[in-house]
């Protein structure tokens, strides 16, 4: 089966196998790498080197859709993760030394909820029970490709600081073997 069919996920269904004629799946993948990568410019071996070091390598996949297909990078890696540790500790300072810049932002699970259980409530209080409750979750279509960059770094530099200080502690204590 392998040697004549790809076989995947979709989008939509992750509990279902795929399989795609080879023919098929080159001619869908070519199309859309093809679309993606007009708009990127080709580096040299040593920026690309470089580039690497910095976000670390990632495992690329495409996902069937049905108008395509999508690209997933997964940047799980442990070095991807490092070099956005400091970024993150900064952006969870500012959320709670400033809540109001980065207004209903929300980093995990547990900041949504915290964030929709006080609403929750106040609704209840208003009327003596929860009216129904409707959620909308969207996916922009490229949606980081489609951010103004020189808006961004407007924005963000209203309110940013020129130099964070970061502190890492470990405590180490002595327990009790058993």
């Amino acid at each position: 089966v392998l040697f004549n069919f790809y076989a995947t996920e979709s989008q939509g269904g992750r509990l279902n196998i795929y399989y795609y004629r080879k023919s098929s799946w080159k001619r869908l993948i070519s199309k859309e790498l093809s679309k993606t990568l007009d708009g990127y410019v080709q580096v040299d071996n040593a920026e690309a080197q470089s580039r690497m070091k910095e976000l670390g390598l990632s495992k690329f996949r495409i996902l069937p859709k049905a108008n395509g297909a999508r690209m997933v990078l997964d940047f799980s890696s442990s070095s991807r993760l490092q070099s956005l540790r400091d970024t993150h500790a900064v952006l969870k300072d500012i959320q709670l030394k400033e809540p109001d810049v980065l207004g209903s932002s929300v980093f995990d699970h547990d900041d949504f909820y915290r964030n929709l259980c006080p609403y929750l409530i106040s609704m209840r209080s208003q009327s003596g029970e929860l009216p129904p409750l409707f959620f909308v979750v969207a996916d922009v279509f490229k949606a980081f490709d489609s951010i103004d960059q020189g808006k961004l770094l407007h924005v963000i530099q209203s309110f940013l600081k020129d130099e964070y200080i970061l502190n890492r502690c470990r405590l180490v204590c002595c327990g009790k073997r058993s």
